[in-house]
């Protein structure tokens, strides 16, 4: 079984080269399959759009620290390391070509590549970061997005379409369930009035009102009558008259005013005032 594997390896960087060679690797090891990398090497342009935020930050570095790279602080140890930096670049640079010789690499391109693999794997995790985009690594080289004016026409008249067509399924659904609803409170209204039809309305006691017998004293029922129905007026239907007995004339007494009591209070001030005791 051959493998095609799609992703990162040409950057100098440790986890780069280490994905690339250990999922190879593991394919061969797991599965006794002959997997190879496809060499990609993304383009200057591509290169320079995917490491945007890397260059961003860089200017920022180069902000904070301008005044040490103007005026850079010499030392003994910074002449050495500046004086040893190329080499020790280049000896860099020759431990990851060692390493990637390794790797199994197919020299073709994708569309070569089509028909002599049975698999292709799309990997590492950053070929899906989408500021570093590049459709080459999902194999899609020669996809390209139709714009004519007919392809564009029909997209936008699907899409009109579906939504009218849910906005008119929404509306008979709201009218649906309105009418469920309005039906049931109708239904459960007439209930309630043919129930309260049927219920025979309750008799109204008709209050009279109470009388006394009258006492063996002379009191003619006329009077008795009258006064029952004086007390029921004031006191209603709780009161009842037991008995009418006449009780003996009393001659009226007749208070007089008391005229201190009965001044004004500045008339009982200004007395108070003047008959003060010395």
């Amino acid at each position: 079984m051959k493998i095609a594997i799609m992703t990162w390896f040409s950057n100098q960087n440790y986890g780069t080269v280490l994905q690339a060679y250990a999922l190879q690797k593991y394919l061969n090891d797991a599965y006794g399959a002959d997997a190879q990398l496809i060499k990609y090497y993304p383009s200057e342009e591509k290169y320079l759009q995917s490491f945007g935020k890397k260059a961003e930050h860089l200017l920022y570095k180069l902000r904070e620290h301008a005044k040490d790279y103007l005026k850079p602080k010499k030392t003994p140890l910074t002449d050495e390391i500046n004086a040893k930096y190329p080499e020790l670049k280049a000896e860099r640079d020759k431990s990851f070509d060692d390493f990637l010789s390794k790797i199994n690499f197919f020299d073709g391109d994708i569309d070569n590549a089509r028909d002599k693999f049975d698999i292709f794997i799309c990997g590492s995790d950053q070929i899906w970061n989408p500021q570093i985009i590049d459709k080459n690594y999902y194999l899609a080289t020669s996809v390209k997005a139709d714009t004519s004016l007919p392809f564009t026409a029909t997209v936008i008249i699907a899409g009109l379409g579906i939504v009218l067509c849910t906005l008119a399924i929404l509306v008979l659904v709201f009218k649906g369930f309105g009418a469920v609803i309005s039906k049931t409170q109708n239904k459960s209204k007439k209930s309630k009035n043919d129930t309260n039809k049927a219920q025979p309305a309750p008799a109204v006691a008709k209050k009279t009102a109470p009388t006394a017998t009258a006492a063996n004293s002379g009191v003619s029922e006329e009077i008795v009558a009258a006064i029952s129905a004086a007390v029921y007026a004031m006191e209603g239907s709780g009161a009842v008259v037991t008995s009418v007995t006449p009780v003996a004339s009393v001659a009226p007494v007749i208070k007089r005013a008391n005229p201190i009591k009965n001044r004004n209070p500045w008339a009982q001030a200004a007395v108070l005032d003047n008959t003060k005791p010395f």
